[in-house]
């Protein structure tokens, strides 16, 4: 059983895309491995237009809802 999924946290002028990936210790090097290997695949070969569209899409997605959180709302709220 495992658990994997990337995010990205932006700034202004910086940011980064990261890779979570939880499983039990008899598969680490398993999961390294053939994470590292998706990588490489993709900066090699690059994403199709569908695969850079719904990534597009996610990101603005993530970022509307993002500013609907509680946090968001209340640090908007005190700027007025």
């Amino acid at each position: 059983m495992y658990s994997i999924y990337s995010f990205t946290s932006s700034c202004i002028d910086a940011g980064y895309v990261a890779v979570y990936a939880g499983t039990n210790p008899e598969w680490v090097d398993e999961v390294i491995d053939v994470t590292l290997k998706e990588i490489a695949k993709v900066k090699r070969d690059g994403l199709t237009q569908v695969e850079l569209d719904r990534a597009k899409s996610q990101i603005k997605g993530n970022m509307l809802l993002g500013m609907e959180s509680s946090d968001s709302r209340m640090n908007r709220l005190a700027r007025k």
